[in-house]
């Protein structure tokens, strides 16, 4: 009895361990990279993010942007370079970049 109770607990910890190995980001932890999408300003003042829409499923939220430096780019088409943050803002789901290079398409 006490064998397959220890068989069942291993198990049970080993589909654990995989759930949560499958549940953790795509996205590196580090690392500079381009990204393309549609820039977005999202929110309500004074609680404003800007947002580069990839896709229907990816979205990355843009660190380091004022509305002085992306206004003018507002929903068109840009390239981004940036270093992916290790933590995006705890208010976001979306992984984060700080923003080194921003230019249109």
């Amino acid at each position: 009895m006490n064998r397959r109770l220890l068989s069942l607990a291993t198990s049970i910890l080993l589909l654990a361990a995989i759930a949560v190995a499958s549940c953790s980001s795509r996205v590196p932890d580090t690392g500079t990279i381009e990204v393309e999408g549609i820039l977005l300003l999202r929110g309500n003042v004074p609680h404003t993010r800007w947002v580069l829409v990839v896709s229907d499923t990816e979205q990355w939220e843009l660190l380091g942007l004022s509305e002085a430096s992306a206004g003018h780019l507002q929903r068109r088409q840009v390239k981004v370079m940036g270093q992916v943050h290790p933590d995006a803002p705890s208010a976001s789901r979306e992984p984060a970049l700080v923003v080194l290079a921003l230019s249109a398409l």
